[in-house]
């Protein structure tokens, strides 16, 4: 990390592997529901209302709430305190690790992912890209669709700019993905207990925070 650049970078990555840690633990262990796909739950909760399937509307309605309010929570604190939301993000994950340890395996799948709602939406909006690439840490679509675009116009018009945004996408779904194998050999393991996993990505994280936050108080040569 030879630049403040590379260290945004960096973290912006460990982050992704925590988006892929969760969004696969959300999968393998809870009846394949992605606990941070609003789109899908959306349709849900509509289909379910049309359905006259109240009950499960409202347990959806409720995971819906959670997420906007975690997103909600973290423009209030961007905008009103000092408090670094991606230090709080870490926190915020490591706490929903540890009670998505002693969640009961057979409890309904979708409350048991309300941690998940909550870390992921927080996560989403703490670390949002690095330098002037904004970048999604806990879903892939958006990232794919970037990658592809911009090894295609590299590829028709040569400009370094599109190959460079490229790359870093790629990344970010690389390390995304990294996260997923990672939870995947934990929850073959250990199952829903697998979450306790995420200490050591999420340690990995907060320590290349302490390390941005140093390199911002070195003067500049």
């Amino acid at each position: 990390m030879k630049t403040k650049s590379d260290c945004e970078e960096l973290l912006h990555l460990c982050a992704a592997s925590i988006g892929g840690f969760f969004g696969a633990y959300a999968i393998l262990n809870r009846h394949e529901n992605f606990g941070s796909s609003a789109t899908s739950n959306l349709i849900i909760i509509i289909s379910d209302l049309l359905g006259n399937s109240l009950k499960d509307a409202l347990i959806r309605f409720i995971a819906m709430a959670i997420y906007i309010f975690a997103i909600i929570l973290t423009v209030i604190i961007s905008n009103s305190t000092s408090i670094n939301t991606k230090k709080l993000s870490v926190f915020f994950s490591s706490c929903a690790a540890v009670i998505l340890c002693f969640l009961p395996e057979k409890m309904n799948y979708i409350i048991s992912l309300y941690p998940i709602f909550f870390i992921t939406a927080f996560q989403w909006n703490s670390f949002m890209g690095s330098g002037k690439l904004a970048s999604s840490t806990i879903f892939s679509t958006n990232n794919l669709r970037v990658t592809v675009c911009g090894y295609v116009n590299y590829l028709m018009t040569k400009e370094k700019s599109h190959l460079e945004t490229a790359n870093y996408y790629a990344l970010t779904l690389l390390f995304f993905h990294i996260g997923v194998v990672y939870e995947y050999f934990f929850f073959v393991l250990l199952g829903t207990k697998s979450a306790v996993a995420a200490f050591l990505l999420l340690a990995i994280t907060f320590i290349v925070i302490l390390i941005g936050e140093n390199r911002k108080k070195i003067p500049a040569e």
